[in-house]
């Protein structure tokens, strides 16, 4: 059937003449389009999602999602705040797991105890042997007011990863707190530090592992992340006889790729189906990480770091299993934006075009000024995902408006033809806008490459102004840059060796994939201007 809707008799051969007569220039703008069109179905179309089998048992709860931070010891959450919290989770959640008894959250057994809730009761363990004493002694008191409600304390979170106390020192920890209470213990961190501590086991009464496949040191692509689970928890099972709890476990809805580890609200969603039904299957104990977006987490671990909750800062689920499902919501905010750009354009004309633009022209630029619109979309969705200080925030939005100024100066270009663009302002500007974008696209690659486990590839921000100004040098004379040849042939080279870098890294990395096209293109209209300018600055 699809053969024949699109075959040569159904198609009006006037029209397929037409096309095939567009100037190139056209073509790559429309493909260009096209390109992005089918990007923007896929992000806002719905995909169905599959309900679990059977309601989930339990989700980590941290209430410092509304601007406050845990790690200011100011820190305070009223009581009405975890009461609305709990109330919310307990729709859904027959349990909750907390990772601290101070800064309000002492509160939360006697609530959840009024709610039907259970409890795995976070102490937290530091550094600091005074402070960590306060928190046993609340939650030994808090399990003998509450036992109702306290399943078991956890006693440390990836205290062991982190390296703020010794083993021996966590299993004095252990003895003391069974001496003092009845309630269960546990000890909290990923699977592998349990491997190398399996001693500790014979201190507590069941084990606590965080298996997370997105933030394993080799990442687990959610295609194989029900393999990776059932691997691990076989691997436990053998090794252990104490009962296994998963205690956290769950994917990032945004945030940097790592490897074939991809961050997305579908990927989100995909991951809960997988590990349900597997959860389901074998019977395991868990909980999943976590109820809330926490924001404050971005500083320590990137963007990723705040967007691994069930339900956003505004208390909105994220997803709901059975019901479709769309990667982006936000079309209207898209919408606007062409419009504006489109209007933009119309305004251009009316008042700096001496003469109505050809139909070639016409296309062109309208196709330019809807990818702009799309760009400036994506700038402003990194932005807001990847800033973390004031420094960031000036920064990027620096570079966007730079990569914005690169896009208008295009879609000049292709308006008004070469000579008028050459008198304008935007010939003298162009020469800084791409050279000033070639440096930052630099130093991206090179902080990536020292520190890049917590920084985005910044192709939101350049790919598709990059891309249209690669369309104005590759079908219309290159607008003169005035470089040394030297210096731009070295930059080039730099620029491409150090995403080629990146790309060796993390070849399965689609991001990476990305970012080396990128710097290709920009390498690309560094050595085209080298080759037909002979002017230099």
């Amino acid at each position: 059937m699809m053969t024949s809707l699109f075959s040569s008799d159904k198609i009006p051969k006037k029209f397929m003449h037409r096309l095939t007569q567009l100037p190139p220039i056209v073509m790559a703008s429309l493909l260009l389009m096209l390109a992005c069109c089918v990007w923007v179905w896929q992000q806002f179309h719905h995909v169905p999602t599959k309900a679990s089998a059977e309601p989930m048992q339990c989700v980590s709860y941290s209430p410092f999602y509304q601007g406050s931070n845990p790690l200011d010891p100011n820190t305070f959450i009223p009581r009405a705040q975890i009461e609305q919290d709990l109330r919310r989770l307990a729709t859904r959640f027959p349990c909750v797991r907390t990772y601290s008894v101070a800064q309000g959250l002492e509160a939360v057994p006697e609530i959840a105890q009024q709610l039907g809730l259970k409890v795995y009761l976070g102490i937290w363990i530091g550094w600091v042997d005074s402070i960590n004493r306060q928190q046993i002694d609340t939650a030994v008191r808090l399990s003998k007011q509450y036992p109702k409600a306290i399943k078991a304390l956890v006693v440390g979170n990836e205290v062991l990863l982190r390296g703020e106390q010794k083993p021996a020192a966590m299993r004095a920890y252990f003895k003391e707190i069974k001496q003092r209470t009845q309630t269960p213990i546990t000890y909290a961190d990923v699977w592998e530090f349990w491997r190398q501590h399996r001693d500790l086991s014979q201190h507590v009464d069941f084990i606590t592992v965080h298996i997370l496949p997105y933030w394993e040191n080799s990442p687990v692509a959610i295609s194989h992340a029900g393999e990776h689970i059932q691997a691990v928890m076989q691997i436990l099972q053998q090794e252990f006889e104490k009962p296994i709890l998963i205690g956290e476990t769950g994917w990032p809805s945004a945030g940097r790729q790592r490897y074939g580890a991809e961050p997305g609200l579908r990927n989100q969603a995909q991951y809960f189906q997988i590990f349900l039904d597997l959860a389901h299957t074998h019977q395991w104990q868990y909980n999943l990480i976590e109820a809330y977006d926490q924001p404050w987490k971005r500083v320590l671990e990137g963007t990723v770091g705040g967007y691994w909750g069930i339900f956003d800062v505004d208390g909105k689920a994220k997803f709901t299993l059975g019901a479709g499902l769309a990667e982006r919501n936000d079309w209207p905010l898209l919408a606007t934006l062409c419009v504006i750009a489109l209007l933009s354009l119309w305004l251009a004309l009316r008042i700096y075009s001496p003469q109505k633009p050809d139909s070639t022209q016409s296309i062109t630029s309208i196709s330019m000024a809807l990818i702009t619109g799309l760009s400036t979309y994506l700038q402003w969705d990194y932005i807001l995902l990847a800033c973390r200080n004031y420094q960031e925030w000036m920064a990027l939005t620096g570079l966007s408006l730079l990569a914005l100024g690169l896009s208008i100066s295009s879609i000049y270009f292709i308006l008004f033809g070469q000579q008028q663009y050459q008198r304008s302002v935007f010939s003298y500007h162009a020469r800084w806008l791409i050279l000033i974008i070639c440096l930052s696209a630099l130093c991206a690659s090179v902080l990536l490459i020292v520190d890049g486990r917590y920084r985005n590839f910044p192709n939101q921000l350049l790919l598709l102004p990059i891309s249209l100004y690669i369309l104005c040098t590759l079908f219309s004379t290159a607008p003169v840059l005035n470089l040394y040849r030297w210096f731009a042939r070295l930059l080039a080279f730099a620029l491409t060796s150090s995403a080629m870098l990146l790309l060796f890294n993390e070849a399965n990395n689609t991001s990476a994939q990305i970012w080396l096209l990128l710097n290709l293109m920009l390498s690309f209209a560094l050595l085209r201007h080298d080759k037909n300018q002979s002017s230099r600055l």
